[in-house]
């Protein structure tokens, strides 16, 4: 049985045991004090499995870290020791959401940094005005609920489902600005919002030059197979690097795509992001060209 098998398994042992032990007690089988004792036994075990299942996260939490892995890779890599690994990513998407809203209120995060470049301008301006308009449109919808159904619960829960679209609003607009691409430590760091972190070896990068390409308001990381292409864009793409196919691309610390040979992306002010990463180069040692 695989783990996923089991995690989906574990998930129905409570439910079931309970209906189980209703059956019984109802056909006379089972008293209700050995049902709620079983019921205990069984809890107890789960909580226990439950235990060992949080010392192992921890553990591989610690071992990405002491091996390199980000934060969020090795939180990642932690969580999908208790839960499957969509859920871990799906529930470190939205801590990074808030962490996002967070620093744009605090002011503390990479978007300050010199070696920072912004992305997504025109998503980041059409995302701010639809936060203005849902705010507008959410108080007269709660004016109409609250005249058409005085007295029920149906106004208080739009207006949590509405205040929880603006925060996943907010936090993707800020999200451009306090997660933008980095260029650190012989790596470019290419953000995609708050879902996911491309890592590129300057190494590995072989070409770069503006190239203006029309591109979907967000593609997340893309690939073409045929021609060896990829795109990580946020509307239009301004920048096409020349890879080495031999070198992975990495994403949130683990590789992820082989074989790409050109990657458009998108940054607000292309030019200093290609000046600054033909510098990077060169202090290491391999300038790049400019071929694609």
């Amino acid at each position: 049985m695989t783990r996923r098998h089991r995690f989906h398994l574990g998930a129905w042992i409570t439910p079931a045991l309970l209906a189980v032990e209703l059956v019984l007690v109802w056909s006379g089988l089972l008293s209700i004090g050995r049902a709620i004792l079983l019921a205990i036994v069984v809890e107890v075990a789960l909580a226990i499995t439950a235990l060992g299942r949080g010392i192992i996260a921890v553990r591989r939490f610690r071992a990405g870290r002491a091996a390199g892995q980000s934060g969020w890779a090795a939180a990642e890599d932690g969580l999908a020791q208790m839960l499957p690994r969509p859920v871990a990513r799906a529930l470190l998407i939205e801590v990074r959401l808030w962490v996002c809203l967070l620093r744009w209120i605090t002011r503390r995060h990479d978007g300050r940094s010199t070696n920072a470049y912004t992305y997504g301008r025109n998503l980041r301006l059409m995302l701010f005005a639809l936060l203005s308009l849902s705010v507008l449109e959410g108080a007269v919808v709660e004016v109409v609920l609250g005249v058409l159904l005085p007295g029920t619960p149906w106004p208080w829960v739009v207006l949590g489902l509405h205040a929880y679209a603006l925060v996943w609003i907010a936090g993707l607009a800020t999200s451009l600005h306090t997660r933008p691409h980095l260029l650190e430590d012989g790596q470019l760091r290419l953000r995609d919002s708050v879902f996911a972190e491309i890592t590129i070896p300057v190494s590995a990068i072989i070409g770069a030059r503006p190239v203006r390409r029309p591109g979907p308001l967000r593609s997340g990381l893309r690939s073409d197979p045929s021609d060896g292409t990829g795109t990580l864009a946020y509307g239009e793409t301004t920048i096409a690097l020349a890879l080495d196919p031999d070198q992975p691309l990495y994403t949130e610390g683990r590789p992820a795509i082989t074989g790409l040979t050109v990657l458009h992306i998108t940054a607000d002010d292309p030019g200093r992001l290609l000046d600054d990463l033909r510098e990077a180069q060169a202090e290491l040692g391999c300038t790049p060209g400019t071929r694609l």
